[in-house]
């Protein structure tokens, strides 16, 4: 029971959001969650406009909804990617510890990942354009590799079947257009040919 001045006041079976008061106790109200759940509150608590309106399943369920944190006990994010970050392990209850495509080890928190912000290491800050699917001579670019030294590589796959690490820049200029598979063919058919012209030279006396 509850007492405004001297006037009891009983809000029993009482529904206050998923809550529903089933008996007071010890100064607070032992209410039932529609989830099945049990918790005891005040009557002040349950009353006010934004107070307990559930055993914590709601705020877990809008926290999921949005994308904002949820509690460390109800989630394991190993193994997860959020943006340009991969998360590897739990350093505690509330960071992780992540590895970013350019392969920097870093940590975030829950709540970093969760909102979408910061989801990169320092690398970001080179600023790329993305070239994935465009083709340089027997090239095709498949996804980012890396920032070494402020220059940006590229994952490629050879026409040969080869895939292979390549320097944007040379990509671009023209200066690498294979694995290398056009150069052993190239030095292949300079060398046959010289062959050719000496067998040529001595059939004919030269």
């Amino acid at each position: 029971m509850i007492c405004l001045g001297r006037t009891p006041v009983d809000i029993t079976n009482v529904r206050f959001g998923r809550l529903v008061a089933v008996k007071y106790v010890n100064g607070k109200w032992l209410c039932r969650c529609d989830c099945g759940n049990e918790i005891y509150a005040t009557y002040s608590a349950l009353d006010r406009e934004h107070g307990t309106k559930s055993c914590g399943c709601l705020k877990q369920e809008l926290a999921r909804q949005v994308g904002h944190k949820v509690e460390h006990k109800y989630v394991n994010l190993v193994g997860q990617t959020f943006g340009d970050l991969t998360v590897l392990a739990r350093k505690d209850n509330t960071n992780w510890k992540c590895k970013c495509k350019c392969g920097k080890i870093i940590y975030r928190s829950t709540k970093t990942l969760y909102n979408g912000k910061h989801l990169h290491c320092e690398h970001n800050k080179l600023r790329y354009y993305d070239i994935s699917g465009q083709c340089f001579g027997n090239l095709q670019v498949i996804s980012f590799s890396e920032i070494k030294l402020g220059h940006t590589y590229w994952k490629c796959r050879c026409k040969c079947g080869n895939i292979t690490k390549v320097e944007g820049s040379h990509l671009k200029s023209g200066h690498t257009i294979s694995c290398g598979c056009i150069d052993i063919a190239h030095r292949g058919s300079k060398v046959e040919n010289e062959i050719r012209d000496y067998i040529d030279s001595l059939i004919s006396g030269d």
